[in-house]
C-alpha cells in the first residue's frame, strides 16, 4: 500500500542519524516500526552510517535492541518472530548473550509484569509439562494465560487457550483473578467474549467437557447435544463465508481477465479492419 511504503522510506531515513543519545533513541523506535511493518521474508535497505546493507524484521528488533535494551514491544516481537515454526530453532544474539523465543518473552515480562501479550505468547509458546520462570516463580502454560486473563479478561481467544490447556482432565480448575473456573467455564467464557460468533470449536468442547450437565452461555441453557447442533451450525457459517469470499475472489478475477480478453479482440478487430494486411 502506498501510506506502507511511505512510512517504510521514512523510517529508513531516520537511520541515517549520527550517534548521538537522542540519535540512538530515535533510531530505536524507528528500528521498531520499520520491523513491525515487514514482512516474514521481507528486507529493508538501509543506509546506516554510510553503509548499506538489508535487515530483515528480526534483524531490526535486534538493532533495537541493541540501542535500547528496555523496550518491552521489541523484546516481545523478537520472541514472535523466533517463535515461527520456520525459525523455530533458532536465536537471536544481542550484546554478548543469545536468546530463544521463550527467553525474549521472559526478558519482556521482568521488565513490564503486566504486559499482556508476553504472557499469551510464553503461554503458547510452553509444551505440556514445560514451566518458565519469571521473577522468582515458574509458570505453566496454563498459568501464563491465567495471568494474561486477570490483566484482560476480553481475549476469547485466551479462554479458549485456557480450556484448551487442560486437556482430557476434567475437575480440575484454574484461578483467574479471585475466581476459579472448570474448563467448561473457561469455554463458555471464550464463547460469550468472542464477537464474531465464529469460535465454532469452542460448542464442541463445551459439549465434551459438560459430561452430562447442562450450561449457561449468554441467556440460554444448553444440553451436550445442543452444542453440538450450533457447533455445526456454527461451523457451516464459517464455510459459507469462505466460500462466498472465495467465490467473490474467483468473479472479480474472471470478470478482469474477461475485459483483458474483450480489449485485445477489440484491439485486433480495429488493427485488421483500419490496416489490413495486403
Amino acid at each position: 500500500m502506498p501510506h506502507t511504503c511511505f512510512l517504510k522510506q521514512v523510517v529508513q531515513l531516520c537511520l541515517t542519524s549520527e550517534q548521538s543519545f537522542y540519535q540512538k533513541m530515535v533510531g530505536a523506535i524507528s528500528w521498531n516500526r520499520l520491523g513491525s511493518s515487514l514482512g516474514i521474508k521481507e528486507t529493508a535497505h538501509s543506509l546506516l552510517w554510510r553503509r548499506t546493507r538489508s535487515y530483515t524484521n528480526q534483524q531490526c528488533y535486534v538493532e533495537e535492541l541493541t540501542l535500547d535494551p528496555n523496550n518491552v514491544n521489541a523484546w516481545t516481537n523478537l520472541g514472535a518472530d523466533l517463535g515461527i515454526e520456520e525459525t523455530l530453532s533458532q536465536t537471536a544474539q544481542i550484546g554478548t548473550r543469545s536468546y530463544t523465543s521463550q527467553q525474549c518473552y521472559i526478558q519482556a515480562l521482568t521488565l513490564d509484569p503486566k504486559f499482556v501479550n508476553a504472557w499469551i505468547l510464553l503461554g503458547f509458546s510452553l509444551g505440556v509439562g514445560e514451566t518458565a520462570q519469571v521473577g522468582r516463580q515458574r509458570y505453566t502454560s496454563q498459568q501464563c494465560y491465567a495471568q494474561a486473563l486477570t490483566l484482560d479478561p476480553t481475549s476469547f481467544q485466551t479462554w479458549y487457550n485456557v480450556g484448551h490447556s487442560f486437556g482430557n482432565s476434567f475437575g480440575k480448575t484454574v484461578l483467574i483473578g479471585s475466581k476459579s473456573y472448570t474448563k467448561a467455564q473457561c469455554y463458555i467464557q471464550a464463547l460469550a467474549s468472542d464477537p464474531s460468533g465464529g469460535l465454532w470449536t469452542a460448542w464442541f468442547d463445551v459439549g465434551i467437557s459438560l459430561r452430562g450437565e447442562t450450561a449457561m452461555v449468554g441467556r440460554q441453557r444448553y444440553t451436550m447435544q445442543q452444542c453440538y447442533k450450533r457447533g455445526f451450525k456454527e461451523l457451516i457459517y464459517v464455510i459459507a463465508r469462505a466460500l462466498e469470499d472465495g467465490c467473490a475472489a474467483i468473479y472479480n478475477f474472471c470478470r478482469f481477465r474477461f475485459f483483458i480478453v474483450v480489449f485485445f479482440l477489440s484491439f485486433s478487430f480495429v488493427l485488421v479492419y483500419f490496416f489490413p494486411v495486403t
